[in-house]
């Protein structure tokens, strides 16, 4: 998500060392999607394992969670049977459920929204911190995607521009679409720039602005690539979404001058 002011270029990395700091800079390019996508499938089809990862943890999480729920509810709910005249000689019965959950239901609900959550922010930080990470020709491993960098800020970054685009959907849309587009690049910032709440914000915004026609592709093929793994069953996210991240950091390197490692053979 761009930063308010143009952000300096990432930095080619010094020979043999990616990513060194006090690296030569490169200048900002523009976005190639074929390149991008074929960049992301090659680095994806090399270490598919540790990609797959975060979410092979999220669809468990996930299932766990409604497991615990729904056994919860059913624990809780009781069943009983009430018969009434029909003022014609005759009956007719029907069952009446109740909860006995009350106050306790809703505190279960909230600490299970809130474990989604954190799990949600850790997984989504990690996978974008790999994602760099692979940009930057490291060797890939299963902690590659799995350790964020920088996660308190990346957590507080996501609830601000998430509340930002959710009160921009309210107002007529539009807005929060804006906000989609001018933020997107945040977390990257956040975690590969180093910087704070407002920097990353103000820098992604000025990344989309000075660049609209490669951020607004940017943004419509990594939903495009979302929504893929979303039709099949949701179970086609272990794919696309590494895919996706792996694809926006190619994007965002190149638009801010930062170094792409080569795609493997």
């Amino acid at each position: 998500m761009p930063p308010g002011a143009t952000p300096p270029p990432y930095g080619a990395p010094g020979a043999g060392v990616p990513g060194a700091p006090g690296a030569p800079t490169g200048a900002p390019q523009q976005v190639n999607v074929g390149e991008a996508l074929s960049w992301a499938w090659a680095q994806f089809k090399a270490n598919p394992g540790p990609m797959i990862v975060p979410g092979l943890i999220m669809f468990l999480i996930g299932g766990v969670m409604v497991g615990v729920y729904f056994a919860i509810i059913a624990l809780s709910t009781s069943t009983t049977t009430e018969t009434i005249d029909n003022g014609y000689g005759g009956t007719y019965s029907y069952n009446v459920q109740t909860s006995s959950l009350g106050a306790g239901g809703l505190l279960l609900g909230i600490v299970l929204y809130v474990v989604v959550f954190v799990a949600i922010m850790y997984l989504s930080a990690s996978m974008i911190t790999g994602a760099l990470r692979v940009a930057d020709g490291q060797p890939v491993s299963v902690a590659t995607f799995l350790k964020p960098d920088r996660f308190g800020p990346v957590v507080g970054t996501a609830i601000v521009v998430g509340l930002i685009t959710a009160v921009g959907l309210v107002l007529c849309i539009i807005p929060g679409l804006i906000a989609i587009f001018l933020l997107q690049f945040s977390i990257f910032f956040v975690i590969d720039k180093k910087l704070g709440l407002g920097a990353a914000m103000s820098a992604s915004t000025n990344l989309s602005r000075s660049s609209v026609s490669n951020s607004l592709l940017t943004l419509v093929v990594a939903y495009v690539l979302s929504y893929i793994g979303t039709i099949l069953c949701y179970i086609g996210l272990i794919v696309t979404w590494p895919l996706g991240q792996l694809f926006y950091a190619h994007c965002y390197r190149r638009l801010t001058g930062g170094y792409v490692a080569p795609a493997p053979v």
